[in-house]
Order: structure tokens, then C-alpha cells, then sequence
């Protein structure tokens, strides 16, 4: 969890809503689209290996609680081969990211809020995918800090930003992500 991070003497309280987010216990708590796809940790780093060109739902998944109304944010940091569509799935709809570079590092991250509720019943109700229809097997599709935080609980909690030196009840929806962003950035 994010719990309790100190940063620059700020504390950021709060619950990260993946396991193993960092894949610092292999891949505990994450699937994949196992006709697709397989899934292995090589260096602290997820590695989604392409094992089939027929579908482009290369995905990782992990069931989590999300409540419809609430804002939350979601980072991650993608390794892809190619530069194609990267995209999540909140249980009911798809939502794009920014296009990632091809062949280096991306961090990715979003603010939405949440239409309805979807409990951890099953694995489908949160995916990060990326389009592998240029992709060979064998390819690899690297993951990492994989990051999701129920925003409505800081602004519920009046979560201080030392960036805007307010608090997030007062700041909007872009001021909220780019102070996420620093503190991700920032390794919290």
C-alpha cells in the first residue's frame, strides 16, 4: 500500500487499490488472457508474452472493488515493442491511454470517475491491455508500478497537495492528476 508516505514532509495518505502493483511478489494477484498471453517477473518487471497472434487482447487483469461515482487514478509504466493503443477496462467500458513510445519506458496515467459499482468477483472488472496486432509471438510487453487510488477518499479526507498548497477538495480535476503524477514520478 501507499499508506503513510512521507514526501518532503507531506503525507500522502493513501490505499493502493492493486496487489503487487510493483510485481515485487512475482505475479501474485494479476492474470492474463492465458490463449493470448502468458505472464512472468524477470527483474522485479511483469513480462506479458504474446503467445498467439489471433486476438489483440493481450491484457493483465486483477479483480478489485470500485464503487460507480467515485474518481480514481491509474498509472502505469508500459514497456512496449510497438506503438500501438494502450487501454484499460473499468468492468464495463474500455478507456484509452495516450499512445506509448515503442522500445522505452512510459508512464501512463488517467483521472475518471467510476459509473458503477463492480465488486472483486471477477477478474474482468479491471484490464490493462495493449493492442498486439503488429506483434509476433514470443514478443514481450513489459509492465511495472502499476498504480490505482481512490481519489473521492482524498478529497473526501481533504488530502494536502504541497504542489498547489491547498488541499484536494479545492483543486480540480487537473491540478489532482498532475500532483498524482509528481508524487508517482517521485516514487511514492
Amino acid at each position: 500500500t501507499v499508506d503513510g508516505l512521507s514526501i518532503e514532509g507531506n503525507l500522502l495518505d493513501a490505499e493502493q487499490l492493486v496487489t503487487n502493483g510493483d510485481f515485487s511478489d512475482g505475479t501474485t494477484g494479476w492474470n492474463s488472457n492465458v490463449s493470448v498471453n502468458t505472464l512472468s517477473v524477470v527483474n522485479g518487471v511483469l513480462e506479458s508474452k504474446v503467445v498467439s497472434t489471433n486476438s489483440t487482447s493481450n491484457y493483465i487483469s486483477q479483480p478489485i472493488n470500485v464503487y460507480g461515482g467515485d474518481k480514481y487514478y491509474l498509472s502505469i509504466d508500459i514497456y512496449p515493442l510497438i506503438a500501438q493503443s494502450t487501454r484499460y477496462y473499468d468492468g464495463s467500458n474500455w478507456h484509452n491511454f495516450s499512445t506509448p513510445l515503442a522500445n522505452q519506458w512510459n508512464t501512463l496515467s488517467q483521472l475518471f470517475i467510476q459509473t458503477f459499482n463492480q465488486l472483486s468477483t471477477s477478474e474482468s472488472n479491471y484490464r490493462i491491455a495493449h493492442n498486439t496486432n503488429n506483434y509476433n509471438v514470443n514478443d514481450v510487453i513489459k509492465f511495472d508500478n502499476i498504480i490505482y487510488i481512490n481519489i473521492s477518499n482524498l478529497i473526501a479526507n481533504k488530502q494536502y497537495s504541497p504542489m498547489f498548497n491547498t488541499t484536494f477538495d479545492l483543486m480540480t480535476d487537473a491540478q489532482i492528476k498532475t500532483q498524482m503524477d509528481a508524487w508517482v514520478a517521485d516514487g511514492t
